[in-house]
């Protein structure tokens, strides 16, 4: 499996710079962001379907740094996972996979490990993310908190750094997890922590998965 990074944390670098900063850091593969929830800060669609040019400078940096692309991300809302996304599922070729990102999962009650049980090889693509349940707020707020994630004081429920919502024993478990079931994709990194800087949030989610990666 490669530690990947999912590049809108860094949004501020230029594609050279970003690429620059995943060798610092550990990154093998980068996930681009591509429209929708992301504003695309390191990769121009319509000029890249227009202009080979473009493409091939493209390419030649990634050949440059050994960096490899491992999604184009332009998600937006899911699929439902209940009867009628099962349908979709049969309704669909082996083209169609599924994107495992546990945080979302976390926060509205379901566990990633049954998850994976469930979807096994059909799981494509891993977000590496955690969540922190804020025990007082939740309290009293409930986990449905639709506060903007800047407000990271008030909610009930905050993105963290993996390790820092849910053990590095129970992320251990998800790795293996994975693995028995056949995936050997990227674990690409999802930094949504702002209590930190980004580079500080990376870097400790590189030093864990480098610990507990098979």
């Amino acid at each position: 499996m490669n530690i990947g990074l999912y590049t809108d944390c860094f949004g501020h670098l230029s594609f050279e710079e970003l690429l620059i900063k995943c060798n610092e850091l550990g990154i093998e593969d980068v996930e681009l962001g591509c429209g929708n929830w992301s504003g695309a800060p390191h990769i121009d669609v319509d000029l890249l379907i227009k202009d080979s040019f473009e493409v091939a400078k493209m390419k030649e940096l990634l050949q440059k740094y050994k960096i490899k692309i491992s999604a184009l991300n332009c998600s937006g809302n899911p699929l439902t996972p209940d009867k009628k996304g099962e349908e979709n599922r049969q309704a669909t070729d082996d083209i169609i996979g599924f994107n495992l990102d546990p945080s979302h999962l976390f926060w509205m009650g379901a566990d990633p490990l049954s998850v994976i049980r469930e979807l096994q090889e059909e799981i494509y693509h891993i977000h590496i993310k955690d969540i922190r349940i804020e025990k007082i707020p939740a309290s009293k707020n409930t986990l449905l908190d639709g506060k903007p994630v800047l407000d990271f004081k008030n909610r009930s429920w905050n993105f963290c750094v993996p390790g820092n919502g849910h053990s590095e024993i129970w992320w251990s478990e998800f790795i293996t997890l994975l693995k028995m079931y056949g995936y050997d994709g990227t674990l690409s990194i999802e930094n949504e922590d702002y209590t930190m800087e980004a580079e500080t949030a990376v870097t400790k989610t590189v030093q864990l998965l480098k610990k507990i990666k098979i």
